[in-house]
């Protein structure tokens, strides 16, 4: 198939060679056989499955923190798949936007001790909450109450970590690394802090 489509988290492989095949005959660049494979696709019923790289666990492998496609994936799985590689993509974005904001929260807070800020990181719930983690140390209660506050009084902040949040949440059980690739670096399940 000869035809320029463009992958959207809305629509399925089916629906994005609609809308691509309908854009080329209005342009009228469609070959016959395009035409014949575009007409195959579309007259076809959506797959009674969800595409899910755990699925081809056997023909896709991880190199480097991508996905890579170890055998060919049928079109619409390819499309599917670029979904899911895009979604991944978006969650490392925020993570990575929500590190800047981090180190712009940590300018403007008083009374903790700089060098303790320094070791700070954070981790969001899956509600979207943001919490502040000290790997070496413990917090005292004052500190750990301050900083709480303020990391989820920013509204910056909390609307990044309510995003991820979202975007973890498409992703969960349909990637071969699931919440333990980097793009999930500060994901932490409500329930591991209790007990």
């Amino acid at each position: 198939m000869n035809l320029t489509f463009i992958v959207d988290q809305n629509h399925s492989y089916k629906r994005a060679i609609e809308i691509a095949y309908e854009k080329a005959k209005r342009e009228g660049g469609v070959d016959e056989a395009t035409a014949r494979e575009c007409d195959f696709v579309i007259s076809q019923p959506e797959p009674d499955y969800v595409y899910d790289e755990v699925r081809f666990t056997n023909t896709l492998r991880l190199h480097e923190g991508c996905v890579c496609p170890a055998a060919a994936l049928s079109p619409r799985d390819a499309y599917e798949h670029s979904k899911i590689d895009a979604r991944r993509r978006a969650a490392e974005c925020v993570a990575t936007q929500m590190d800047s904001i981090w180190v712009d929260v940590k300018k403007t807070v008083v009374g903790v001790d700089p060098e303790l800020l320094n070791e700070l990181s954070f981790s969001v719930d899956e509600t979207g909450t943001i919490r502040p983690v000290s790997k070496l140390r413990p917090l005292d209660e004052k500190a750990e109450k301050q900083l709480f506050e303020l990391l989820n009084d920013h509204s910056e902040f909390k609307r990044a970590a309510e995003d991820y949040i979202w975007m973890l949440a498409g992703l969960v059980g349909r990637m071969i690394e699931s919440l333990s690739g980097n793009h999930a670096r500060h994901f932490a399940h409500s329930c591991l802090r209790e007990g």
